[in-house]
């Protein structure tokens, strides 16, 4: 991924080794760091010609120089799809920023081709013995659960860190007619967690633990809630 200088800089002294000739110095350039991204021939040129006009790597940087126009360009599309390929991590904002193009325009076409930008999920850090315990729980657990169908009625569960409607909440009646107010939305909540009963809570939560349990399991006790949706 071109997300530091040092790379950039090694681009440019090969291009002068290769007495400016941008399509050798491609070659030369990704025979010689197979390991990094390998950008098209004529972004060396590029690379030049931003450091000769504005004295840095990326336009974007340089007195805030109009963007590059992408309607009807095929090349610069492909451009953009290589380099997302080789480096899925990058962001819409670094890939704006190293080819020149708005943020809006490079999402418009990760939508076009069904991509979607990178996102970092944050989870718990587990420590060592973790996993081995996750584990040890869910055979307990599902032990249990055999012996006693109904075990988890017995207990208490709590999470004051959200309040989410999967499954649970019947958002028919709240969205039956739109909200005209925040006041009248909180109401139509209530309402509808009035009409809740027991079986469907009991119902949903079980739903909600044995998937939230199968999946642990498929980790092999790691690393699982970013995978929920």
């Amino acid at each position: 991924m071109l997300n530091n200088n040092s790379e950039k800089v090694d681009m440019i002294l090969i291009y002068g080794e290769c007495n400016k000739h941008c399509r050798e110095a491609a070659r030369v350039y990704a025979n010689r760091y197979p390991e990094r991204y390998h950008p098209p021939h004529n972004f060396f040129l590029r690379l030049v010609n931003n450091l000769r006009t504005y004295g840095t790597f990326s336009i974007r940087y340089a007195q805030r120089q109009p963007l590059r126009n992408m309607e009807q360009n095929d090349d610069q599309e492909n451009e953009i799809i290589a380099y997302i390929q080789l480096n899925p991590h990058s962001s819409l904002r670094h890939v704006a920023r190293e080819f020149g193009f708005s943020k809006t325009k490079v999402h418009k076409i990760f939508k076009k081709y069904k991509l979607h930008p990178y996102r970092a999920d944050l989870v718990q850090h587990l420590r060592q013995g973790d996993n081995e315990r996750r584990l040890t729980f869910i055979a307990w657990i599902t032990t249990e659960i055999n012996n006693d169908p109904l075990f988890l009625n017995y207990i208490l569960w709590t999470d004051e860190s959200k309040f989410t409607n999967n499954g649970v909440l019947n958002t028919t009646v709240v969205y039956a007619d739109p909200p005209a107010n925040l006041q009248d939305l909180k109401n139509k909540i209530t309402v509808a967690c009035r009409q809740l009963t027991k079986e469907q809570i009991l119902a949903a939560t079980f739903r909600e633990v044995s998937r939230r349990l199968e999946m642990c399991l498929e980790k092999n006790g790691g690393n699982f809630e970013h995978f929920i949706r």
